[in-house]
């Protein structure tokens, strides 16, 4: 398995953890969903590095999992 190097700049790969937070604080999404909405950025990233960079950043903000209907959905609760 390929070690992943924490240090690169996500920004870079047109994902940030900031967008990511966004979209999930919204709704739940599945992380095929999730990979889509920044694949149509046309950010010009390999697929490869697109899935890597996200798993960092989910691995990062551990958002709250949940399975509806089969399919395991991302989401963060906001506190109010």
């Amino acid at each position: 398995m390929a070690k992943l190097d924490h240090n690169i700049q996500h920004s870079d790969y047109g994902i940030t953890e900031e967008a990511v937070r966004r979209y999930l604080m919204r709704k739940p999404m599945t992380t095929t969903e999730l990979l889509t909405k920044f694949k149509n950025k046309k950010t010009g990233v390999s697929s490869e590095k697109l899935v890597e960079t996200m798993t960092a950043i989910l691995k990062k903000i551990n958002p709250v999992k949940q399975t509806i209907q089969g399919k395991m959905y991302l989401s963060i609760k906001v506190a109010k």
